[in-house]
This record gives structure tokens, C-alpha cells and sequence, in this order.
């Protein structure tokens, strides 16, 4: 918002608010340019016009490439003004009096982004484009994004492809495809149906970066789609692969902790550690039946489901401590939505939906989202507790014997107390395995 004086902030904060959005007041032109090119996520340009030059429509023309909305508040008669042709001239561009209520301002930013929200950019859907390797087969029409409002079409259903055409595109930078809305129930079925048939054919090797896309997959259907058949069913195929592994030892835990790094798959790999960690802790403990192991692995899978974006791609709480309200908001409540989804699929076994709601609880009462301590946090929740803090502190480390006595001695410290001492005792038989 630029030049906005102060009687007009109220109005503006007040419009921020309603719409739930950030907004920045800026006290020129030069200095909005300048934010612009830093941040990406900039939608509408609010300036207040004290006198209507050449030179605003100068600086229309530089923001007008960037697919921006305009809002002129202008206190200039409307006769003396030629509006009629800059706004011909520019679309997107609405002005009103610097007298209008609060209401209407808010009504005419609506209708400006509602240039945006009623364009393509809601009708289509977004999907990694790594999810498109191995594949070689469009299941439907796949687009890319040229621009926020911008698609053209990069396959058409039913097209034969091969990697390097991926590759191509990933090597230009490009790291998201789109399909349309109303395409996305075929496409998760048909991926479904190709997510099991690679799983059942795959090396063990390459079970890992499989999963991964399962999990992947499982988040996207279920956000657009909620928790039906089809995502119970690719839940329970990714967990039974977990538990395959599991039962078979071969699941080289240290490995895979070296090996993995906090990228734009970190939010899915991470739920994967998770369950290998979780499921030997509860092993080291004697409490690995099946039905417990189940548990703890669904859990360990879908414990973020609502923090699917690439904001969160590398769930750092530091850095997402100093993101927008909205965001930090979404995170504190993340434990609560995703228990209650979980609670309304009916084919989960029972409790999973607790372990997910006591997850970033702490045992000294400082977690969220009730501040439970560790005389009411449950057995269960206290083995995932320990587990994801050992999977964020050891993701992308070599897990050296001092690094290892390092982390005992941290947890020892953290854990030592209520129901977190026996998970604890599994915890270091585990890691000194």
C-alpha cells in the first residue's frame, strides 16, 4: 500500500483483516518496485493519488507484467481525470474516492481479485513434476503454468512420453505441472493403480523414493478429496510396505537418516523416518503387535496432512516463526485438523487420531495445542514424541558415535520423566543397536 495516510489505514488494516491477508504500507513508488521484485506472492497494489501524472501510468506499465491488481483511493474530482482510458488501457485497475467506507473499498478489492479468482489459475490443481517420472503415460491433460493466471498444455491425455522430457523441464526450473480440476479424480486413480503395481515390482532398493511419492500422492488426493476409499486404500498399501520392511529388517534406518535432507520432500520422507524410527523404538520395547505397529506407522504418515505447500517444505518452526499469522496460525492448529480428519475415516484403526493430536505436545508442557506434560501425554504419543525429534535432529547427518552420545545425553535431559521414560529406554536401545 503506498502513500496510504493515516486516516485511510484504519480502512486498509480493516480490509487486510477481512481478507485475511499480510499487507505492507510502503511511502513511495520506488520503494513498492523494489518489493515487488523481492517477494512473489504480491496481489494487489493499493496507491493513494494525490495528483493524477503521466508517471503513474508509467508505473502501472512495470507492475502490469507482473499479473497484478490495482487500487487507486484518489481524493481528485473524477471530471478533471481521464480515468476512463487508463483503465481501458490496463485491466485489472479499479479507482474509488478516498471517502468511500471502509465497506466499499473492501467490496472493490473483492472484485479485483475476483479478475483473479474467477480466471483458470482456481481450475487447476498443482502436482510435483518429479511425480511424473516413471510414469511415460499422461493419464490426462497436464499443463504448465506460464504465469499465475497463464496454462498452457504440455501433454494431452493419453500421450506416450519418456524422462527426458521430465528432466528437460526440471533442468529449466520448472517443478510443478497442473491438471485440471475437474481431471484430478481420474488421475489419482489412475495413479493409484500405478503407484501399486510399481510397488509390488520394485527392488527394495528403490522402495524408499517409491513410498515417498505414495505419501506425496496420499496428501494431495486427500486435501482436494478428503479421506475416501481411494486414499484409505494408498494409506494402507504405503503402511503395509512400511510394515514389510519392518518385519524384514531391512530397513537400514542410519542410511536412510544419512541420506535424506531437508528439501522439498522433507515433509513426506520425514513421516516415512518417522515410522521406521517409531516402529523400532516400539520393537526395543516389546510392544511391536501388529495392530500397535499399524498404529504408530498410519500416524508417523499423515501426521502433517495439512501442511502440504511449499512454505512448509522444510517444516522449520524457526523460520516459520516469522512468516505470516496465517501461516504460524495453520501451524499451531495442524495437530487438531489432522486428528479430525483421520477421526472421520472410518476404515483407520482406533487412536491413530490421538497419537496425531498430542504430536507436538512436550513433556515439560510447553507444546501445543494443549500444553499436555508428561504425566498426560499417552505411551504411544510419547514413542512418535521421541522418534520425530530424533529424525529431525539426524536427517541429512552422518550419524557419528559422538553425534549419538550427543543426542542420548539431550534426550536423557528432555525425556526422563512420566510416560516418556520407557519410550526413552526403547529410544536408546535403538540408537546403540
Amino acid at each position: 500500500m503506498v502513500n496510504i495516510p493515516n486516516y485511510l489505514k484504519t480502512n486498509c488494516e480493516y480490509i487486510g483483516l477481512q481478507l485475511g491477508a499480510e499487507y505492507i504500507f510502503i511511502n513511495s513508488i520506488t520503494d513498492s518496485l523494489a518489493l515487488i521484485e523481492s517477494k512473489n506472492d504480491t496481489d494487489i497494489i493499493i496507491v493513494y493519488i494525490e495528483k493524477f501524472e503521466t508517471k503513474l501510468s508509467e508505473f502501472y506499465k512495470k507492475i502490469h507484467s507482473k499479473e497484478l491488481c490495482f487500487l487507486g483511493i484518489t481524493r481528485i474530482e473524477n471530471e478533471n481525470i481521464d480515468y476512463d482510458n487508463f483503465k481501458m488501457n490496463f485491466s485489472k485497475v479499479k479507482i474509488v474516492d478516498h471517502l468511500s467506507s471502509k465497506e466499499e473499498m473492501l467490496n472493490t478489492i473483492k472484485e479485483l481479485i475476483g479478475f483473479i479468482s474467477s480466471s483458470e489459475k482456481f481450475n487447476y490443481i498443482q502436482i510435483p513434476i518429479e511425480k511424473q517420472l516413471g510414469i511415460n503415460f499422461a493419464f490426462c491433460d497436464i499443463y504448465i503454468s506460464l504465469s499465475p493466471v497463464k496454462y498452457v498444455k504440455f501433454l494431452n491425455a493419453g500421450d506416450i512420453y519418456n524422462d527426458q522430457d521430465i528432466q528437460n523441464y526440471i533442468l529449466k526450473g520448472v517443478s510443478n505441472l497442473y491438471i485440471k480440476s475437474e481431471d484430478f479424480d481420474k488421475y489419482t486413480k489412475s495413479y493409484s493403480e500405478h503407484l501399486n503395481s510399481v510397488i509390488k515390482n520394485t527392488s527394495q532398493e528403490n522402495t524408499l523414493l517409491i513410498q515417498i511419492q505414495g505419501i506425496e500422492h496420499i496428501y494431495t488426493t486427500a486435501l482436494h478429496m478428503g479421506i475416501n476409499e481411494d486414499v484409505i486404500k494408498d494409506v494402507n498399501l504405503i503402511a503395509t510396505t512400511c510394515l514389510d520392511k519392518i518385519k524384514r529388517r531391512d530397513n537400514d534406518i542410519f542410511k536412510l537418516l544419512d541420506e535424506s535432507s531437508k528439501g522439498s520432500n522433507y515433509l513426506y520422507s520425514h513421516g516415512l523416518l518417522i515410522s521406521y524410527v517409531a516402529s523400532s523404538i516400539l520393537s526395543c520395547l516389546g510392544w511391536s503387535s501388529e495392530s500397535s505397529l499399524e498404529k504408530i506407522i498410519i500416524a508417523s504418515l499423515l501426521h502433517d496432512l495439512t501442511l502440504a505447500g511449499e512454505e512448509f517444505s522444510d517444516f522449520d518452526e524457526e523460520k516459520i516463526s516469522k512468516m505470516n499469522w496465517k501461516i504460524i496460525k495453520k501451524v499451531k492448529n495442524h495437530p487438531i485438523d489432522v486428528a479430525e480428519i483421520i477421526a472421520k475415516g472410518k476404515d483407520f484403526p482406533p487412536d491413530i487420531d490421538k497419537i496425531i493430536l498430542s504430536h507436538h505436545e512436550r513433556p515439560d508442557g510447553t507444546g501445543y495445542p494443549k500444553g499436555l506434560n508428561a504425566q498426560l501425554i499417552a505411551p504411544m504419543a510419547s514413542v512418535f514424541i521421541i522418534a520425530e525429534d530424533f529424525v529431525h535432529l539426524a536427517s541429512g547427518k552422518q550419524l557419528t558415535p559422538e553425534l549419538k552420545e550427543e543426542i542420548i545425553d539431550n534426550f536423557s535431559l528432555k525425556y526422563n520423566k512420566g510416560n516418556f521414560k520407557l519410550p526413552l529406554e526403547g529410544f536408546k536401545k535403538f540408537i546403540e543397536s
